[in-house]
């Protein structure tokens, strides 16, 4: 096998429902189920937890998403900057884990949505032995995991607050993106230019719908996580009877 396969940016993309599609999606539901089997050990040891998280999701940043990009694309800024919001969403992270500032939490929580789209639909995803694929998984399984742990660790809920917080980030955020895409020429930060549908609507008109979707999307984020919170108090009212 040419070792080219497990780094090359001309490596073929991960095709949506395929097995290399699965494993990522098991994988990811199968960290989310052993967190939530064992939460009273998760709770328990919460800052080893906590300060693994954090150097696995440094060494992701550091070493395997942007020394690809060093070594394998030449660093181009039209994907390298860090304004996908999936990047935004794991500084943010790395914010919560040093902090443990629940404001950053709020932000991450509503931000995770797309790490959960992106897994269901992915996009212009490498196979999972791919540098690149490799980094995909471990940011977006960790930015599901990160608000489950929240939630188990410090009794953390989605609140009407941290809506607002998250609009509120989403909506500095947003406008980074578009210059960034403006000032690199074929940028594709938030997706504006590799579109998942809509291809041929005028980029203005895209812009407007995706920043009103989002934060309509937003509502829909509470419901998730609260179904969380409900399936963790069947089962803790399981094992007391």
């Amino acid at each position: 096998m040419d070792i080219s396969f497990f780094y090359s940016e001309d490596a073929p993309y991960v095709q949506i429902y395929s097995l290399q599609h699965l494993i990522y999606l098991l994988v990811c539901a199968l960290v989310v189920f052993l967190i939530i089997s064992y939460r009273n050990w998760v709770k328990e040891k919460h800052e080893e937890i906590c300060k693994i998280i954090l150097y696995v999701l440094l060494f992701q940043q550091i070493f395997l998403l942007y020394g690809w990009y060093a070594l394998a694309t030449g660093f181009d800024l039209t994907d390298s900057l860090p304004f996908h919001i999936s990047r935004i969403t794991s500084l943010l992270t790395i914010a919560f884990l040093l902090t443990r500032k629940m404001y950053f939490m709020d932000i991450v929580c509503y931000f995770s949505i797309f790490a959960l789209i992106s897994l269901i639909y992915p996009l212009r995803v490498y196979h999972f032995f791919h540098v690149s694929g490799l980094s995909y998984m471990i940011n977006h399984m960790i930015t599901i995991v990160v608000p489950i742990l929240a939630i188990i660790v410090y009794n953390w809920r989605p609140t009407w607050r941290s809506y607002r917080n998250a609009v509120i980030g989403f909506s500095i955020y947003f406008p980074l993106a578009l210059i960034s895409n403006a000032l690199t020429g074929t940028g594709n930060y938030f997706y504006q230019t590799n579109r998942p549908f809509l291809h041929d609507m005028h980029n203005g008109l895209f812009a407007v719908l995706s920043f009103i979707a989002t934060l309509s999307g937003f509502a829909v984020v509470p419901l998730v996580y609260f179904s969380i919170v409900k399936f963790i108090q069947i089962k803790n009212k399981r094992m007391r009877s």
